[in-house]
């Protein structure tokens, strides 16, 4: 085989192995939300979720413009309908670290090289489902990107992101974005600056 026969066939093998990594490689959002409570008497500090505009739209929204895969993380707990209960209910369990071994999560992240990490933010926290998940993946989310988005009425989310880059590689989290209620008619204008378009 001569010279120059052996440089193309060189050349075209490896683009097919760039091109089979490239598409071995994708987008996730992984995402918890729960979508259908009553507000009645809710204030605006714990109103991360509404039937009209919640954690789950946001992640539909990613899903779309990255051609993600879409993963609801699973509720482990029978949140009441109303929203001032189940907020209640998430104050006495979200610093019980024995629920967060219990949750476990059989997704499978591992072709994953972004994923987009969604989620309501209550009291300045997350809901310890989120946690169980990242903490039962966190093999298979070692060395990849992950981008947070989350939810809230006015709320701040540097607490739960600052317990995430605790459970994993701090390095690991290259974005962060925070919708509030107020921004709910332009949040597709946030998530793509913080998130998507950076």
């Amino acid at each position: 085989m001569n010279r120059v026969l052996k440089s193309v066939l060189s050349g075209i093998l490896l683009n097919v192995s760039v091109l089979s990594c490239s598409a071995q490689a994708k987008n996730c959002v992984a995402f918890f939300s729960l979508d259908e409570l009553d507000y009645q008497g809710v204030d605006a500090l714990t109103a991360a979720t509404n039937p009209d505009f919640n954690t789950h739209t946001v992640a539909n929204y990613i899903a779309e413009k990255t051609s993600a895969s879409l993963f609801r993380i699973a509720t482990h707990t029978d949140y009441p309908n109303r929203m001032n209960e189940a907020i209640a209910l998430f104050q006495e369990q979200h610093a019980d670290e024995s629920l967060v071994k219990k949750a476990a999560n059989n997704d499978s992240l591992s072709s994953c090289s972004l994923l987009y990490l969604g989620y309501p933010v209550w009291l300045n926290d997350m809901p310890f489902e989120v946690l169980a998940y990242i903490s039962s993946h966190k093999e298979e989310l070692s060395g990849k990107e992950i981008r947070i988005f989350s939810t809230t009425g006015s709320s701040s989310n540097t607490q739960s992101v600052n317990r995430i880059k605790e459970t994993l590689d701090a390095s690991e989290v290259t974005g962060s974005a925070v919708i509030r209620m107020s921004e709910r008619d332009v949040y597709q204008n946030i998530v793509d600056k913080e998130l998507i378009d950076r």
